[in-house]
This record gives structure tokens, sequence and C-alpha cells, in this order.
């Protein structure tokens, strides 16, 4: 029987996935705001 801790817990795949999403989605941001900025001063 696991306990409540051990169920919380991610595992290696679970913690790498969501770092990769982390990662792809502040990139995307960034981009976004830079296109929209760029355009706007033009």
């Amino acid at each position: 029987m696991q306990t409540r801790e051990q169920e919380n817990k991610l595992n290696k795949n679970e913690l790498l996935s969501t770092i990769w999403l982390l990662i792809i989605a502040g990139h995307e941001t960034t981009v976004n705001y830079i296109e929209k900025s760029t355009s706007f001063l033009f």
C-alpha cells in the first residue's frame, strides 16, 4: 500500500513532460510578445 505522499509525487516521465511544457509555453509567449511589439512599432 502506498502512502498518500508517494501518490502525489510525479514519476520521471511526468516531471520531464511538465518541464518541457513550461519551456515551450514560455517560448511561445515570448515570441508572440516580440512579434506584436514589433508590428506595433511599424
